[in-house]
């Protein structure tokens, strides 16, 4: 199904829209996919997101954008698919998806690319890992952001705050609009705005890869500033200043200036653009500033989805003077002088100049693959392997990661008070989440009868999901997060988040029942499962009504105890063994300096 934008999302103009004649087609079905596979068979440009629900354990997408661009004899433009991974079967999805990541003629374009196909595998079930385990080429583009800014390319403007929506405010003007970041993608149909945010997620990534071209040509910027490519890749023979300067103009530099997405690209004179690129304030533009407009609008239209290039450039030939400036000043010139073509021949005409745009946009491409971009390889650990690209530090750079690995080490510049503690303004008892560093102290916490539970996650490499997960279980369960990473706490995650600054889990239990002024009582010892937070059934289980689940229970345990406690979250069962009077005596002596009534 394809889909019309008629209308943006963001009415005040704030944020960045989704151009109005972007194709967006909703792949539902089998038979959808058939055909959308057709499209994309030209392409050689892929920018990949994922959307999916809030809250869950485990990230598991529902939605996956792929935005391409693709040029065809008659056909020069940008369309997104937005696959419904709730409808479409997993095999159908695994085949496709496969193709296109391991096509090596396509660039796959990602922001935390790694974070959506740890997604997209788990909503494809069994071997959904193996699906997504090698991308090639791909190219994070807030990586490589970053990598040119610590080069002071000109152009690459500096981030100030986090996630693509500031990337986005920094290199092209204005930010995304996030309200729909957890929204109910879980729920069928999508509602218009969510698919326009959709699509322009996966949209704005491509968008971001022309305006960073076009400031900084992979050529020049890898050459004087950095490698991101890996050893023994080959590398194209040099270019004079003049073919460096048209790769430069190549690329859309209208980016910049958002208006000129606004459908209407191919309407816009020669003359606005011309002062964009080389900042002069001339009423007739020259021929070289002619030509690098006319680059500008081809890319902008690719964004576009115009299908029909012809007027564009025939507009912009009419007004530019007669001498030889390109294939297009020529052609035009040749138009004029022979007055009235045929319906082939201008056929023909368009055919070769969608030719030798086709020709320069995929030239941009084919040179930011050969320097910026790697392999990307999926490991069962839960972390991507690393490439194997190797990046030489300057001595500013060396210094600048020693001063920021000092200044980690320094615990007294962290706050770790939370701002907000759920049960000082709702009466109830105290509820905690512990992470992945603190999960022994949640254990020791249940001993005593304290409410703490850990966050569950799928693998190690994936910290950014951990935290969003962590922040959404605490809010929804009005739990305080414990914590030892620092980095969680300096960038203000949450403002339920207590950071614990001992190591000793004896101390930690003190540090945290001291702060938040918590009393231990003795009814609550040994009150709570240790194993998973949950609670025993009110009474006793006779051995006899031991439910058929408890296997682990050996025989002659079951006849030396009458009475055995079951925890009703996870089946767990506890008696009283030789170790029981041990246990509370311990726990009584540990509680010696708190309060314990």
């Amino acid at each position: 199904m394809t889909t019309s934008i008629s209308n943006c999302t963001d009415l005040n103009g704030t944020c960045l829209q989704l151009p109005k004649a972007t194709r967006v087609i909703l792949v539902e079905s089998q038979d959808d996919l058939v055909t959308s596979s057709s499209l994309v068979e030209s392409a050689y440009v892929c920018g990949i997101d994922a959307e999916w629900e809030p809250g869950l354990p485990t990230a598991t997408a529902t939605l996956l954008q792929l935005a391409f661009t693709t040029v065809s004899p008659h056909q020069l433009g940008s369309f997104v698919l937005l696959l419904d991974l709730l409808s479409l079967p997993q095999s159908a999805v695994k085949d496709f998806l496969q193709g296109l990541l391991r096509n090596a003629k396509v660039l796959k374009v990602g922001y935390g690319l790694v974070h959506d196909l740890w997604a997209i595998a788990a909503a494809l079930g069994d071997e959904g890992l193996g699906c997504v385990a090698v991308v090639e080429p791909q190219l994070d583009v807030g990586t490589l952001h970053r990598q040119l800014h610590k080069a002071h390319v000109p152009g690459i403007a500096k981030v100030v705050g986090k996630g693509l929506s500031a990337l986005t405010e920094a290199q092209l003007s204005m930010p995304l609009d996030k309200s729909l970041q957890c929204s109910t993608w879980g729920r069928r149909p999508l509602t218009q705005p969510q698919v326009e945010y959709a699509a322009l997620d996966a949209l704005c990534l491509l968008m971001l890869l022309d305006d960073i071209i076009a400031c900084a040509p992979p050529q020049q910027s890898t050459q004087n500033t950095l490698s991101l490519a890996e050893p023994g890749t080959a590398q194209p023979s040099e270019m004079d200043d003049q073919q460096a300067s048209a790769d430069a103009a190549m690329v859309s530099t209208s980016h910049h200036k958002l208006s000129s997405f606004d459908g209407a690209a191919s309407d816009q004179p020669a003359a606005p653009l011309q002062q964009q690129v080389d900042g002069r304030n001339t009423s007739k533009p020259s021929q070289d500033a002619l030509h690098t407009a006319s680059m500008s609008n081809t890319c902008a239209q690719a964004h576009l989805g115009t299908t029909d290039m012809s007027d564009s450039v025939n507009h912009q030939a009419s007004d530019a003077p007669k001498q030889s400036v390109g294939s297009t000043t020529e052609e035009a010139a040749a138009a004029d002088s022979s007055g009235p073509v045929s319906q082939s021949s201008a056929d023909q005409t368009r055919d070769q100049r969608s030719a030798g745009l086709q020709t320069s946009h995929e030239a941009a491409i084919q040179q930011a693959v050969e320097h910026w971009a790697c392999r990307l390889e999926m490991t069962p650990g839960g972390k991507a392997a690393k490439p194997k690209a190797k990046r030489h530090l300057s001595r500013r750079q060396r210094a600048h990661i020693r001063h920021a690995v000092e200044k980690q080490n320094q615990i007294d510049d962290v706050a770790g008070a939370p701002v907000y503690v759920p049960w000082k303004d709702h009466p109830g008892e105290p509820r905690f989440m512990c992470d992945v560093m603190t999960e022994g102290l949640a254990k020791q916490l249940r001993l005593y009868g304290v409410d703490a539970a850990a966050v569950q996650t799928k693998g190690k490499g994936s910290r950014h999901l951990v935290y969003r997960q962590m922040v959404d279980v605490a809010q929804a369960e009005e739990r305080v997060i414990l914590t030892c990473d620092r980095t969680f706490i300096r960038m203000g995650y949450s403002d339920q988040a207590f950071y614990v600054r001992t190591t000793n889990k004896q101390e930690q239990v003190q540090e945290v029942l001291a702060h938040f002024d918590i009393t231990i009582k003795e009814d609550s010892l040994l009150s709570r499962c240790a194993k998973c937070n949950g609670t025993f059934y009110p009474r006793p289980i006779p051995a006899g009504e031991l439910p058929s689940s408890a296997t682990e229970v050996a025989d002659h345990i079951k006849k030396l105890h009458k009475e055995f406690w079951v925890c009703k979250k996870c089946g767990q069962v506890y008696w009283q063994g030789s170790q029981y009077g041990n246990a509370l005596q311990q726990l009584s002596q540990r509680l010696s300096g708190l309060a314990v009534s």
